[in-house]
């Protein structure tokens, strides 16, 4: 699981923590739209688009398409999930 985050390891991993709790939720996927607006703050830390980040999640195995609805994902491995629900909060950075 370390290897598939690793590839992705441009964003925060905060962020893949987030979309596993907000997927332990929801069994038929988080759609396309939920998922930009998940990620828009994230994002904006780095100089990748939507697009980019999605691409990279799918090629890394974070995440995948559903079967059952159209541009919805979830985690392909339900212990993926719980992997990524319990990383550890990013501590936040220090401004001083």
């Amino acid at each position: 699981y370390a290897r598939r985050l690793q590839k992705c390891s441009e964003y925060s991993s905060l962020l893949f923590k987030q979309i596993a709790q907000e997927l332990k939720y929801k069994p038929h996927g988080i759609s396309r739209s939920e998922l930009f607006r998940m990620s828009r703050p994230a994002l904006s830390e780095t100089r990748s688009s939507f697009d980019e980040f999605l691409m990279d999640t799918l090629h890394a195995g974070v995440l995948t398409p559903t079967t059952q609805l159209p541009d919805h994902y979830q985690i392909p491995v339900p212990s993926f999930g719980d992997y990524l629900r319990a990383l550890p909060v990013e501590p936040l950075p220090d401004n001083s």
